[in-house]
């Protein structure tokens, strides 16, 4: 099975035309009355809300804190043609699965010692 592979530049792409999207929501707020102005506040929030989600996930990807295929979407593969070729992009691939093990055993490690403190506090 082909790695998955994270376009940085495409899912910035969406990112910034979801922070448009909210724009123009807020702007169509303005100028309606204050039951649908609710209703475009509500969903200008859950538009920022998700921003604020990709960013963080984009950004702890990029620090090697979360393995890129957790955010692996149609909107981001890479190996589909550049909107404009002359550009450059960053491309995050999936983990190995070795470092995929590594990750799963050094977060299970504080359970593991948080029992065997508890077992000991026990006796």
């Amino acid at each position: 099975m082909p790695k998955k592979v994270v376009s940085v530049r495409f899912e910035l792409m969406t990112i910034t035309n979801a922070v448009r999207g909210a724009g123009a929501l807020a702007e169509r707020a303005e100028d309606v009355g204050d039951d649908e102005a609710r209703q475009l506040q509500s969903a200008i929030r859950g538009i920022l809300s998700l921003v604020a989600c990709r960013l963080r996930d984009l950004e702890r990807a990029i620090h090697g804190e979360v393995d890129p295929e957790q955010f692996h979407a149609p909107h981001n593969a890479a190996g589909t043609s550049s909107p404009n070729p002359a550009e450059s992009d960053v491309v995050l691939e999936e983990w190995a699965t070795e470092r995929r093990e590594r990750y799963a055993r050094a977060l299970a490690r504080p359970d593991d010692e948080r029992r065997e403190r508890e077992k000991r506090q026990a006796k």
